[in-house]
């Protein structure tokens, strides 16, 4: 038996998130299979029990006989002694490589994989499956379940029937409001990439949801590296922007950091803009089920790419008007309309594709929010101490994908990249100027601004 991906999910086969965690007190293997087990009684179609036919977009089921084994390909056993990972508190560089190698073995016809060791954890799972919401949702429930011994009932599928066309027509069926302020909002995004093209003529991506293709490299090798701030950062963002930014969200103060820490950075540039990835269920009635990928992504351009304010003001833009959404029609729509192919030099069959190596980082932004994993393990460090680390398919060779997540209080920072195409130092160095002191970046960056303005007076 199996089940066609809807057309959204066909897209995003190829890309896949991963995440670990540690030093936290860990289940056995055995009791996290068992969650498993017990989550093909109560819902024996789950995404989490099928397997992925990536060459023809479906879900195939696995029959009772093949659960035993399905267990142990997607629930695995991790080596997490010193000897092997070293301590990823002080030096996650080994267990991010060992990430690196798995995320390179790809997942194959599986759904997710999770590793499981004496304390820590990490969970790998195809965006065809689902995005950050299910990611979390499972990660939670494996690591919960396992413990209190429940059944794992929050990961029951109850999904609503044709989302996406519910949330278009929620959105713009309903006047004509969001889809003249959509209009307007596509003209002036239109004329900032214009005003901010690069002299080397690259140019923006369109919005799109993920499709991995555009990802493609010939010799491509995603790493990720990590940082994370003291316990009061979160609390030190909220009181700066009271005082600077009062009308900016306490996303934007860090997303404009992340701009600033680019700049500042070694890496070249590719344009001003920066790309932010948005959970589309809000614009479905609230308690709406989703599985699968209900992320918008949206190249944005604001004023000022480097202001609170500025970025403040784009993102609820966006949000107002339904551009994530109608990215994600926008995605389905040019997946479907076939693309001129002209030959070239890279066609030659004994010729491999060069890299445009002049090209610049393509920043994107997302907000996981604080970890609810956290609430359900008992961590064996201080939140400051502790190791998360984020791994995800970027946009392609030369996309930089920075996420935020909250440890109580402190914020942890995780950068995905092509290591063949920046420099793993110089990418390092911007999660520690954002875990370090992200406002200090703000305050410096205003000050140089100050500072012109003034020379200009004279």
């Amino acid at each position: 038996m199996h089940t066609r991906l809807p057309a959204r999910d066909r897209l995003e086969l190829g890309t896949v998130s991963m995440m670990g965690l540690g030093p936290v007190r860990m289940p056995s293997v055995d009791a996290v299979r068992r969650v498993v087990w017990n989550l093909a009684a109560l819902d024996p179609g789950n995404r989490l029990l099928q397997r992925v036919d990536p060459a023809h977009g479906r879900l195939l089921t696995v029959a009772p006989s093949g659960r035993r084994q399905h267990l142990l390909d997607v629930i695995r056993e991790f080596d997490d002694d010193p000897a092997t990972i070293g301590d990823p508190t002080r030096d996650p560089e080994r267990i991010g490589a060992w990430m690196a190698n798995r995320y390179a073995e790809g997942l194959g016809d599986l759904p997710f994989r999770f590793w499981v060791g004496r304390q820590h954890s990490m969970l790998e799972m195809s965006h065809a499956v689902g995005d950050a919401g299910l990611f979390m949702a499972t990660w939670t429930s494996l690591l919960r379940r396992a413990q209190d011994e429940e059944l794992p009932t929050e990961l029951i599928e109850t999904p609503v029937r044709y989302p996406l066309v519910r949330a278009l027509w929620r959105t713009f069926g309903t006047g004509v409001g969001p889809t003249r302020d959509l209009l307007a909002q596509y003209r002036t995004s239109r004329r900032g990439r214009r005003a901010t093209a690069s002299p080397h003529g690259h140019r923006h991506r369109r919005d799109r949801a993920g499709d991995p293709r555009a990802g493609s490299a010939a010799a491509s090798r995603l790493v990720s590296v990590c940082a994370t701030s003291d316990t009061d950062l979160s609390d030190r963002v909220r009181q700066w922007r009271a005082r600077n930014a009062p009308t900016a969200s306490a996303n934007g103060v860090l997303y404009a950091a992340a701009v600033v820490a680019l700049e500042r950075s070694a890496l070249p540039r590719r344009a001003p803009g920066l790309t932010v990835l948005f959970d589309a269920r809000r614009y479905l009635p609230d308690g709406a089920a989703i599985v699968g990928n209900f992320v918008g992504c949206v190249t944005l351009t604001p004023t000022d790419t480097a202001s609170p304010q500025s970025i403040t003001t784009e993102v609820r833009r966006t949000v107002s008007c339904g551009r994530p959404l109608a990215s994600i029609g926008a995605a389905l729509v040019t997946s479907v309309i076939p693309t001129q192919h002209r030959p070239g030099r890279a066609d030659h069959p004994h010729r491999a594709p060069r890299a445009d190596l002049s090209a610049g980082a393509e920043l994107t932004v997302t907000s996981l929010g604080d970890l609810p994993l956290l609430a359900h393990v008992k961590p064996l460090v201080t939140p400051e101490r502790m190791w998360l680390q984020g791994m995800v398919t970027t946009s392609g060779p030369d996309g930089l994908t920075c996420s935020f997540t909250g440890l109580s209080g402190a914020v942890n920072v995780s950068i995905s990249f092509d290591a063949n195409r920046f420099d793993p130092a110089a990418v390092r160095g911007i999660a520690r100027l954002l875990t370090d002191d992200p406002l200090a970046l703000l305050d410096a960056r205003a000050a140089g601004i100050r500072d012109t303005m003034n020379l200009k007076s004279y």
